[in-house]
């Protein structure tokens, strides 16, 4: 308030500036409601009508015709075209049409006189505008609240230099009753605000401060009766928003049981999800799915709780790892669809992409099982980065469509090509692919097929954070439980021992060729590079059947394998029997049966 009242001859203009606009706009408010909107537009009408009626376009041969019948008023022959005529018919018709033309003319007279008076009014309509628009510090009128947007069409008339048949034509185009109903509009809306502007202006003087004063004590006095009366008014809105509060407060109740009841329906599908991916038989789990509650004050507001060594956690994110957390990401968004999907209009259609990021690939087994299972009725949609799991959908989910996003533009969009497998994608690469390229997508298919084998063959491996292990963390205890299977098995496996030695280089590989831009990255010819590819793709079909997708699994355990096969049994390994003892009278022990040696068929 200071800094207002010691501004003095500014705030004096301000306020004559406010003032003044207020002015023009109260002038021009009055112009505007001498407008008619439907009587011009009923002109219009009326001009139309006419227009239909008479083709004006052929009066004018018309007319010169007649007049040159007419002007020779002997006989009655056409001296133009020589038929004959009828003069008095002919002047009848010639008349009518004249007064067709006439009344059109005057028509057209009387739309362009209403349209001129529209343009003077609607000039000074954008001056007063334009007056208010600087008096408010503004860019436009529209910023001030509850000024409509000017109506679709009326750019042109803002223009300085529109002639009037421009204006006359945009006018009847855009109709004047929207265009008066706007200005109405727009003239009250900017009239409220400027005159709450100056309202809102302090008096420089104290003078004017007492002046105020007064004039308040005396409306108090004169209107003491409609106080009292307001008062009463006062009296019983307060009694009636007591009783709307009470009825807010049921309404809220019964709003939080709903909710309650709609989320203990999704809570019990988000931990019977949970416990499908991360099984309380597993004695390894200590976590349990979590539990939504809906907080019974303030705005209701649902909270998801946890479980975590049969105690009950209020914050998951304390106790439970970024793949649980996960997890219970994807549970949620699992029952939500689930939930959405009881609606019959529902598409029943389910877009995953890279859900697996920080989720262990072991507990993604899971998850594809769970979606196979508990959402049948959906079309699925399922994106991955991650070869592996893009293996096991195709394994665990029969009739899925196989597709590889080849890259993609902005501008052209994703380039879809059919699915390819990591091996096939290498024996195309082998035929005729650099060295280089060879032996990048011989590690990838190695990453993927060793970061499988270290579920299957229980691979001693240090954990690590979303399971990103190096090609040689991997291979080292691969070649190791393989050397000690070869040693169990013998000749069984003794092909896949000759490939792990011929493939001792791919941790070197990795570093000199497939990983780097080095000048020594030549450093493996290309028949080099196609022969230990041709070796790997051997060694996994050794040990991973291509028609079931299983590998040929360690039989009853790793430790004390007899037997390892495939689902199918395509591959099957059978461990060879152990030679006799001798007994201590130096006879051979006999040996119950003898199993027969099965190959890779």
């Amino acid at each position: 308030m200071a800094s207002k009242l010691s501004q003095g001859d500014s705030l004096e203009e301000t306020r004559q500036s406010l003032s003044a606009a207020a002015q023009a706009l109260v002038g021009v408010q009055g112009e505007i409601s001498s407008l008619t909107a439907t009587e011009l537009e009923g002109l219009e009408n009326k001009r139309s009508s006419a227009s239909g009626e008479s083709e004006l376009g052929s009066l004018a041969p018309l007319l010169e015709h007649a007049r040159l019948h007419l002007s020779n008023n002997k006989g009655e022959e056409c001296p133009v075209c020589g038929q004959a005529v009828n003069r008095i018919e002919l002047l009848k018709k010639v008349e009518t049409e004249l007064s067709t033309l006439k009344s059109y003319r005057d028509l057209v007279e009387q739309i362009s006189e209403q349209s001129r008076k529209w343009g003077d009014i609607w000039k000074r309509f954008v001056s007063s505008v334009k007056q208010a628009v600087t008096a408010l510090s503004l860019e436009v009128i529209e910023d001030l609240p509850n000024v409509p947007q000017s109506p679709p069409g009326t750019d042109i008339l803002f223009l300085p230099q529109i002639s009037e048949k421009e204006f006359c034509t945009t006018l009847l185009v855009v109709r004047p009753t929207v265009i008066l109903n706007w200005c109405n509009e727009t003239t009250e809306a900017t009239l409220a605000v400027i005159n709450a502007r100056i309202d809102g202006l302090p008096d420089v003087k104290s003078v004017g401060e007492l002046r105020t004063f007064a004039d308040a004590v005396r409306v108090l006095s004169d209107c003491r009766e409609s106080v009292l009366s307001n008062q009463h008014t006062r009296d019983s809105a307060t009694e009636l928003l007591a009783f709307l509060e009470n009825v807010h407060d049921a309404i809220r109740t019964s709003r939080q049981d709903v909710a309650q009841q709609i989320l203990d329906e999704i809570a019990e599908k988000v931990a019977h999800y949970y416990d499908v991916i991360h099984p309380e038989s597993d004695e390894r789990e200590v976590t349990r799915g979590p539990k939504l509650k809906v907080q019974r004050h303030g705005g209701g507001t649902a909270f998801l709780r946890g479980e975590f060594g049969q105690k009950s956690v209020s914050d998951p994110k304390w106790v439970y790892s970024d793949g649980h957390l996960d997890t219970v990401g994807i549970c949620v968004f699992l029952a939500l669809r689930r939930y959405r999907a009881k609606d019959e209009k529902d598409a029943r259609l389910m877009i995953l992409d890279d859900v697996v990021l920080s989720v262990d690939l072991g507990h993604a087994r899971r998850l594809i099982h769970l979606l196979r299972d508990e959402f049948k009725d959906h079309q699925l949609l399922i994106f991955t980065h991650n070869g592996l799991f893009a293996r096991w959908c195709l394994g665990l989910m029969s009739g899925l469509k196989k597709l590889d996003v080849v890259g993609w533009t902005l501008e052209g969009g994703p380039r879809i090509s059919d699915y390819c497998s990591c091996i096939d994608r290498l024996r195309k690469r082998m035929e005729d692919a650099p060295p280089k390229e060879i032996a990048m997508n011989l590690m990838w298919m190695m990453d993927e097929w060793l970061a499988e084998s270290r579920f299957v063959f229980s691979l001693s491996v240090p954990a690590k954070l979303g399971e990103e292990y190096t090609l040689t963390e991997i291979w080292e205890p691969f070649g190791k439980v393989m050397r000690d299977f070869s040693k169990q098995f013998g000749d069984e496996l003794i092909g896949v021992s000759q490939l792990m030695d011929s493939l001792r280089d791919l941790p070197r590989i990795r570093n000199s060729l497939a990983a780097h831009e080095n000048d020594f990255a030549q450093e493996f010819p290309r028949k080099t590079i196609a022969e230990i590819a041709q070796s790997a793709i051997t060694l996994i079909e050794s040990l991973y059947c291509l028609k079931c997708h299983t590998f040929a699994s360690p039989i009853p355990n790793r430790h004390q394998p007899q037997l390892m096969t495939c689902r199918c049994e395509a591959l099957r390994y059978i461990k060879p029997a152990k030679p006799p003892k001798e007994s201590k009278d130096g006879q051979e022990a006999q040996i119950a049966a003898e199993p027969q040696p099965n190959k890779p068929r």
